[in-house]
């Protein structure tokens, strides 16, 4: 695996998770507002963290959504499985990862996560998590954003599909 490689699997995941998010926002808004032509995305809800998008969705469709069982079913389970990769996501799109000199055969690279993490047994402070991650293991997380991208799109098309309350 070169930094080529790392690279541009790195960009696709970047690209499709932030495509995530803003269609994350489009939904809430529809949710909220009914309807597609609204400013409440630009001025009110383009800087949630895609944790709190994930909470105010399931919020406002359990309201919006209760005549549709089905559909707010297929809402949940996108929205946990992006809410899933969330966490990887971030670890590899704001991991340091060209620690390391790669040739074109190495099978693994290093991501180091600077994020303080809380040690509970010892009580202190961990600065540095350390990744070993495949060429392999980069596609199949590209490959599952990429099908949380999907999904959350089916979702949103059949939400703007129903009558909402």
């Amino acid at each position: 695996m070169s930094n080529t490689d790392i690279c541009g699997l790195l960009g696709k995941i970047s690209i499709y998770f932030a495509t995530i998010e803003h269609r994350l926002i489009d939904n809430l808004a529809y949710l909220l507002t009914k309807s597609d032509n609204t400013l409440v995305s630009p001025y009110v809800l383009d800087r949630f963290p895609i944790s709190q998008l994930i909470q105010r969705i399931q919020s406002v469709a359990e309201l919006r959504l209760w005549e549709y069982p089905v559909l707010f079913d297929e809402l949940k389970q996108v929205l946990k499985i992006i809410d899933g990769l969330r966490l990887q996501r971030n670890l590899f799109v704001h991991g340091d990862w060209l620690t390391e000199e790669l040739e074109e055969n190495s099978k693994y690279v290093t991501v180091l996560d600077y994020k303080p993490i809380l040690d509970k047994d010892s009580g202190f402070w961990k600065y540095m998590n350390v990744e070993k991650v495949s060429h392999k293991e980069l596609e199949e997380m590209f490959a599952e954003v990429k099908g949380a991208y999907e999904q959350l799109i089916t979702v949103g098309k059949k939400m703007r599909d129903v009558k909402l309350r």
